[in-house]
């Protein structure tokens, strides 16, 4: 069997060494058959449509254009990466690392994430952060900066918004589920009709909220101000 670090190298080769679609076609076997690698730097415009990436290491890499269409990438470090113009539209990321990364762009109609990290995430002219938001189960999200953004109606489960800034943000009617907003700032944000389940409010930040109808189950609300 092939060690994962000599498939690597060898998907590097055929990089830099193939016509544009035989490499898209070599190099995407190569990386079909790689758990656990550390994946060439360059595959920017590469055709991974489909394809499962299992815990690949892809940290910094350029998949700007690249097409990862239905994809489903688990357990890989995409922290730093260049995705702008990609298309991700469908992809399942499970477990992913996606801070610092640029997806500036990209396609990202009809994805799923879970338990991904987005801080620091670039996502000028994606999909509006609410529809990122919404797609997203079990995210860390915790210190992003969500002011003003319309969330209303969405149902989150177990995100991190530990220290987000919410403030202004339409929250009303908003359903949340095991959601940490520990020492998240709601400043004047529209909790009008929302459910808060099993939640952590400690040291949140809810001066000015506008909180009529708002529904309380199993929350911490210790040292809330």
């Amino acid at each position: 069997m092939i060690r994962p670090i000599a498939l690597a190298l060898i998907a590097s080769a055929l990089l830099a060494a193939t016509p544009a679609l035989a490499r898209d076609l070599t190099v995407r076997d190569v990386i079909a058959n790689c758990v656990g690698c550390r994946l060439p730097h360059d595959l920017h415009g590469i055709d991974l449509h489909g394809i499962t990436i299992n815990g690949d290491d892809m940290h910094g890499a350029n998949l700007s254009g690249a097409n990862l269409a239905n994809a489903s990438l688990i357990g890989v470090d995409l922290s730093e990466a260049n995705l702008t113009n990609a298309n991700l539209s469908g992809a399942t990321l499970n477990g992913v690392e996606l801070r610092g990364a640029t997806l500036d762009g990209a396609n990202l109609t009809g994805i799923h994430l879970i338990g991904v990290e987005l801080r620091g995430v670039s996502l000028h002219g994606t999909m509006p952060l609410r529809d990122l938001v919404a797609s997203c189960t079990g995210c860390d999200l915790h210190g992003m900066d969500l002011h003003g953004q319309d969330l209303h109606g969405l149902h989150l489960n177990g995100v991190d918004l530990r220290g987000a800034n919410l403030s202004g943000s339409r929250l009303n009617g908003t359903r949340l589920i095991g959601v940490d907003l520990s020492e998240a700032n709601l400043t004047n944000a529209d909790l009008t009709g929302a459910e808060f389940n099993g939640c952590d409010l400690r040291g949140t930040i809810l001066t000015g909220a506008r909180t009529g109808g708002l529904t309380l189950h199993g929350t911490d609300l210790s040292e809330v101000h």
